[in-house]
């Protein structure tokens, strides 16, 4: 039974054979197998960026919070990044990460704090607003 051709990590094509349970790429020459893709995938990864890890910044709007917070990229998983928070590794969806820049993350910053400010000033906003009686209307 021929190899299968499974998914692609930083330009290394990753293979399965089905007869030895094993996942194979090949990298600087020679032929890597692990019995876990994940395992294979974090070793294409180091080989390819080394040990240094990518910055990024997650930027986020959702259910009437704004999210920013700088990380470092660990490893890709499918359409998720992958990184380390509090000792546990997180994931979050690759459409809301982007490239680590300063001027970006303080922009994201003050915009968050722009949001809080407004949010708390319309809650106290609504407490004054004084709601309709149902039993007025009728």
């Amino acid at each position: 039974m021929p190899e299968i051709e499974i998914s692609e990590v930083h330009g290394t094509k990753i293979f399965y054979d089905a007869e030895k349970k094993q996942f194979k790429a090949r990298l600087g020459g020679r032929e890597v197998k692990k019995s876990s893709q994940r395992d294979l995938e974090k070793i294409i990864s180091r080989f390819v960026r080394g040990d240094e890890r990518v910055k990024g910044i997650i930027l986020d709007y959702r259910w009437r919070e704004v999210h920013v917070l700088p990380i470092e990229i660990v490893t890709l998983r499918g359409s998720r990044v992958q990184y380390k928070k509090d000792g546990y590794m997180e994931g979050e969806d690759a459409d809301n990460v982007f490239v680590y820049d300063e001027a970006i993350l303080a922009q994201a910053k003050e915009l968050e704090k722009e949001h809080d400010g407004w949010l708390k000033r319309w809650e106290s906003f609504m407490r004054t607003a004084k709601r309709v009686k149902l039993e007025d209307l009728k």
